[in-house]
């Protein structure tokens, strides 16, 4: 009896959009922290840069490896790169430099990069705030809350496994 009463509960929660924790399929692995880091997997590496418009003066990003996939001989990296919105100040502390996170979707063969995207999605900064964050099925997903030019915007970004070569998505909505 207290079977099946479980069983249509768990399906409740799969059904209702629950994060589910996903973890890369091969023992991948990143070093070093932004602009420039290490990707390795099997008996593979190679040299990551960051795209320009979020790199920072080190230590200030931190650089995780959220998902690493290879199909039909392309290695798909998505990093979540962490780090201040404006740098250290004078003083060399990132004291009033505000934060902000930012997703990186990245597309190798052999090693060189092919394609290249990323998203801002929380910063002190640019008033972006992150609602929800995480693995949804095979789709990782961040739910955003924007101020511009006094307009409250929604915006939902996505990268989905089973259209990897289609990157990073994003809809923005105006809140009304």
């Amino acid at each position: 009896m207290k079977l099946l009463t479980l069983v249509p509960a768990l399906a409740a929660l799969l059904f209702a959009g629950c994060a589910v924790p996903s973890r890369p399929p091969a023992p991948a692995q990143i070093t070093g922290n932004g602009p420039d880091i290490t990707f390795s997997v099997a008996n593979r590496s190679w040299k990551v840069s960051l795209p320009a418009a979020i790199r920072r003066t080190p230590p200030d990003d931190a650089v995780e490896l959220v998902d690493y996939r290879n199909d039909n001989g392309s290695d798909y990296l998505l990093l979540s790169v962490e780090g201040s919105s404006h740098g250290r100040n004078p003083a060399g502390n990132p004291c009033s430099g505000g934060d902000e996170s930012t997703l990186v979707w990245m597309r190798f063969r052999d090693g060189k990069p092919m394609a290249t995207q990323q998203r801002l999605i929380r910063s002190c900064a640019n008033s972006v705030e992150t609602l929800r964050l995480g693995w949804f099925g095979q789709e990782y997903r961040a739910d955003l809350f924007e101020l511009k030019d006094g307009r409250t915007y929604r915006s939902q970004v996505r990268y989905d496994l089973t259209h990897m070569d289609d990157g990073i998505q994003s809809a923005t909505w105006l809140e009304k």
